[in-house]
């Protein structure tokens, strides 16, 4: 997948990350996944308390597991991604995002965490996924909202309140759309 590149904002207090172009690609080799590993231990074993000692599963093991990270101008790995079949056996086309994670000091002022959903999903059409989903935590529902993404129905993990959210996947929206005469209005609601 070729780089996604994003302008920064210029007015970023001195303690974030220095403003320039995010890049946005695969993580092609295993410092690159450690550094996306590292910072999502950071942000839900330390920050957040979702997980007691790491927050690895069954999808880091899985070979069709796509990890995308954003890297800063300096090629420091900033955020990450991963997105991947929802299911173990054959790829149905049904994929999910999940362990989208940013340091903190590269929060809000670049865009990060909206240049690696939109590039997830990005990614998610090109492999010619007919199903995308997330599940979220609830305060992120507006931010997802923002980008597209609907509401499909609350959920927990972890014991905190989550979202399942679900991405319009362009050519199969179009197609329901047309199906249903222009009125395609929540058709991926569960």
């Amino acid at each position: 997948m070729s780089a996604v590149h994003l302008e920064g904002n210029t007015r970023a207090p001195a303690r974030r990350a220095a403003p320039g172009v995010l890049r946005i690609e695969q993580a092609a080799d295993a410092a690159a996944l450690r550094a996306y590993r590292r910072l999502r231990h950071e942000a839900f074993v330390r920050e957040q308390g979702l997980f007691d000692g790491h927050d690895l599963d069954d999808r880091d093991d899985d070979p069709r597991t796509v990890t995308l990270v954003a890297r800063d101008p300096a090629g420091t790995v900033v955020g990450g991604v991963r997105l991947g079949p929802a299911c173990n056996g054959p790829d149905i086309g049904w994929w999910t995002g999940g362990r989208l994670v940013v340091a903190p000091a590269a929060r809000g002022v670049h865009g990060a965490a909206a240049a690696l959903v939109r590039a997830a999903c990005a990614r998610a059409e090109a492999e010619g996924v007919l199903r995308f989903e997330a599940t979220v935590r609830a305060r992120a529902e507006t931010f997802f909202g923002r980008l597209g993404w609907t509401r499909v129905r609350p959920v927990t993990v972890a014991g905190a309140p989550h979202v399942l959210m679900r991405h319009p996947v362009g050519r199969v929206a179009g197609q329901v759309t047309r199906a249903l005469g222009g009125q395609a209005t929540g058709w991926g609601a569960a």
